[in-house]
């Protein structure tokens, strides 16, 4: 549900139109304070995630850097943190389309994370990533799948 409403002011923020910062200034503290009691989570509408990513477990734990990009088809579960790395940094994380991010992994820097990459649940990301591949524990042992 909460997705629907990250919808609607990313919709509002990329109109540039006075009724729409109204809209979108009236609508967004709600909106964060119900994330942050509810679900623990900070996912800004200025963050560029596509609307046909999954939230399997909702928003639990989430945070996302307003600067991050999230490409389609990509599968988020709880407890994950997509972030600049450092504080005032306005790099995020580019995420390429059909990324499956696990459980309590965090994903940091001015990185790329490919195509088509499996992040395992608890792994740490602090460097680019290649397409095609999965990423597993916090020393980013890459596991090719062309086998």
């Amino acid at each position: 549900m909460m997705f629907h409403y990250y919808k609607l002011l990313r919709k509002l923020y990329l109109k540039d139109d006075l009724i729409s910062k109204i809209l979108l200034k009236l609508v967004n503290k709600p909106y964060e304070i119900l994330l942050k009691i509810i679900y623990g989570a900070y996912i800004p509408y200025k963050a560029n995630i596509d609307f046909s990513c999954k939230f399997p477990h909702s928003f639990y734990g989430i945070f996302i850097s307003g600067n991050s990009v999230i490409e389609k088809n990509c599968t988020i579960f709880h407890h994950v943190t997509i972030g600049a790395g450092l504080p005032k940094t306005e790099k995020a994380p580019h995420i390429k389309e059909s990324v499956f991010i696990g459980a309590n992994s965090s994903i940091f820097g001015d990185i790329t994370i490919g195509k088509n990459v499996n992040i395992g649940g608890g792994t740490v990301v602090a460097k680019n990533i290649q397409d095609n591949v999965t990423v597993i524990s916090a020393n980013n042992r890459v596991i090719n799948n062309e086998n």
